[in-house]
């Protein structure tokens, strides 16, 4: 089951941008106060590329083998196991754990038992501020349980898929 919007939005201020936002500075707090970050997710002239988003239950034999993305990538398990390797260190990704790597970080994933495929979010996006691409000083962040960022990504999955009036402009 895979879904996601097939073409990429560009966001400035929008509701789904503050979502987004809203998500990351969560995030943040949680493992680290880089305030340089921080400030630069408040700047006006920074600007969310959204590449792709969904919620995805893949079949027994899916695996990602060494790749690595040129946007942001964040995964969020919403059931079963997810095992990840990213940049080095083994993670297993339990219900409500999230993974955060930075662009270009080379990572592996794949079900903990093909029989039982996890269902995971995943989303691909850019942040840059005057023409500079954004990125955090880690390049893995790994939340084992962040179930309190559930409730932001549902939001951000309903506002990115929604086919209501006025949706590019929101």
């Amino acid at each position: 089951r895979q879904s996601w919007y097939p073409r990429p939005l560009r966001r400035q201020w929008g509701r789904l941008y503050i979502i987004c936002v809203r998500m990351v500075i969560a995030m943040r707090t949680q493992g680290c106060t880089d305030s340089a970050w921080l400030a630069a997710l408040a700047d006006p002239q920074t600007t969310l590329f959204i590449e792709r988003f969904g919620l995805s239950t893949p079949g027994a034999a899916w695996r990602l083998e060494q790749r690595d993305v040129p946007e942001h990538y964040i995964t969020m398990v919403t059931a079963e196991v997810n095992l990840a390797e990213a940049s080095g260190a083994r993670l297993r990704l339990e219900p409500n754990a999230l993974l955060w790597l930075a662009p270009g970080a080379v990572h592996s994933m794949r079900s903990e038992d093909p029989s039982r495929p996890h269902t995971f979010y995943h989303l691909r996006f850019a942040l840059t501020r005057r023409q500079a691409h954004l990125v955090p000083e880690a390049a893995v962040i790994h939340l084992p349980y962040a179930a309190d960022l559930r409730p932001a990504m549902d939001a951000l999955f309903d506002e990115f898929h929604t086919q209501m009036a006025f949706r590019e402009q929101r």
